[in-house]
């Protein structure tokens, strides 16, 4: 391998979420994560129906690649509503990866590994104890 190839990112068998407004860098980040073989839980910051619009966009180009995936619409600012898109990623997946967070108009940030309430255990019919 030649010293300026970068190696290949494999996140088979991971889960990676993504909260964002559906923007462009979103779209980059969601694409590199569904090429490298992640499981994508993707939410909407706000639930502008703009945002919502853009995240389904986003998510058909992950599944036209092979991804699999969902999307939620939420407010991530309400505590309540970030915890219940935890609680379904954990109830679909039974783990998250990684929590990325995008912001508009800001540099996406990283949750590594992923932090309460992306972590708490489920115990049987019941969200993150």
């Amino acid at each position: 391998m030649p010293s300026d190839a970068q190696p290949k990112l494999d996140l088979s068998g991971k889960v990676v979420a993504l909260i964002g407004t559906g923007s462009e860098i979103d779209r980059a980040i969601v694409m590199v994560c569904a090429e490298a073989g992640a499981q994508l839980a993707l939410a909407t910051h706000s639930g502008e129906q703009a945002q919502e619009f853009a995240m389904n966009s986003i998510a058909n180009e992950a599944w036209a690649v092979g991804a699999e995936q969902f999307v939620m619409t939420t407010d991530a600012i309400e505590a309540g509503a970030l915890t219940a898109f935890a609680t379904e990623v954990l109830r679909r997946s039974q783990t998250c990866n990684l929590v990325i967070v995008c912001e508009a108009d800001r540099t996406p940030f990283l949750v590594a590994p992923a932090a309460p309430p992306f972590s708490a255990p489920l115990a049987a019919d019941q969200g993150p104890v």
